[in-house]
């Protein structure tokens, strides 16, 4: 049976699940915006005694944004946000970094951590007013901020199912004219692999599509063989070009080497580049009727049929005051229990 997705059109359950939430969000409308602001007068400090030739003021400041990112990520992570959370958890990760290295404490980085805060308010706010936005929209905070405290590996999915777990998917049928894997294959597979990072070919996609599909039926083991049929899937969504080619998926095409010789030397930690590869099948949407077995299997064996759009690069929430996407969504709410009356019959509501 498919894992279901967390992608759904009402993530909102009810009313009384939001109660929690409602009490974190007031805190961290005050919370957040404090620590920011420390941080901020820290980089401005920080640049004043670098200028003056003098030594690091102190680390008051830091230390008192860092307790508010460390409760913040402890909240959020209570009433079920763990996604939200992991950006408190980065921010409070940066600052500890500053205190170690008070020079990285830039007023860039500070306007980083800054615009991180504000979409997680938004982002919040957005859920509480009933908008299924997917976790995975705070990606390019958490992708500005992580590099701050020294992350060289993050990905989307990192804010995507949470509880993702191993699929056995059923090994691929092959025809017979298919070849099987062997080692000499290392070669057709990497010049294939080149053109797929260089530029995303269709006909190199089409290629590792084969071979991974060789691999996953030549393959013992069960979850080794679920591991190249979703790589297969992958690159078939790379070959029917339903994918941009971003940096994201260049890490992940060159991660597929890596794994090929780690599973050649008995090694079965796959999990998270399996998981990484599954979340980009879920942001390939293919046409029904298209030629397309192995993505179609990865999406129906983990549920991904039903999901909605999941756009990782647009930045939704950090541009935006929280105070005034607050507003905002009061008066789209107003707007829309306005039209329902009119809808309804109710003209009075017009004249208001």
């Amino acid at each position: 049976m498919p894992y279901p997705s967390i992608e759904t059109e009402n993530p909102v359950a009810d009313a009384k699940d939001l109660g929690p939430l409602t009490w974190v969000l007031n805190d961290l409308r005050q919370s957040i915006p404090m620590a920011t602001m420390a941080l901020c007068q820290a980089a401005k400090e920080s640049r004043s005694a670098a200028r003056m030739g003098e030594g690091w003021p102190d680390d008051n400041s830091l230390l008192a944004a860092q307790h508010q990112f460390a409760q913040a990520a402890g909240a959020l992570a209570i009433v079920g946000q763990l996604e939200a959370a992991k950006i408190c958890a980065a921010a409070k990760a940066a600052t500890a970094a500053f205190i170690q290295k008070p020079a990285a404490c830039t007023e860039e980085a500070a306007a980083s951590i800054h615009r991180a805060g504000q979409a997680v308010i938004n982002f919040l706010q957005a859920h509480l007013s009933g908008y299924a936005y997917s976790a995975v929209a705070l990606f390019p905070s958490y992708r500005e901020i992580l590099p701050i405290r020294g992350a060289q590996h993050f990905h989307p999915a990192d804010l995507w199912q949470p509880t993702w777990r191993w699929q056995i998917l059923p090994r691929p049928k092959l025809p017979a004219a298919v070849m099987q894997w062997t080692v000499d294959n290392m070669g057709e597979f990497d010049s294939a692999l080149l053109g797929c990072i260089r530029s995303a070919d269709p006909a190199s996609a089409h290629a590792l599509t084969g071979l991974c599909s060789a691999l996953a039926q030549g393959s013992s083991d069960e979850r080794h063989s679920s591991y190249w049929h979703i790589a297969a899937g992958f690159f078939e969504a790379v070959s029917l070009k339903l994918l941009v080619h971003t940096v994201e998926i260049k890490r992940t095409m060159a991660d597929i080497r890596g794994s090929l010789m780690r599973q050649h030397a008995g090694a079965d930690d796959l999990k998270r580049h399996a998981r990484e590869m599954v979340f980009f099948c879920a942001c390939a949407r293919p046409q029904p009727d298209s030629q397309a077995p192995h993505l179609h299997a990865v999406r129906t064996g983990y549920g991904l049929n039903g999901t909605s759009d999941i756009d990782y690069q647009t930045d939704v929430f950090s541009n935006r005051d929280p105070q005034k996407w607050g507003a905002l969504h009061q008066k789209l709410g107003t707007l829309i229990e306005s039209w329902t009356a009119v809808a309804g019959g109710n003209t009075r509501r017009l004249l208001r």
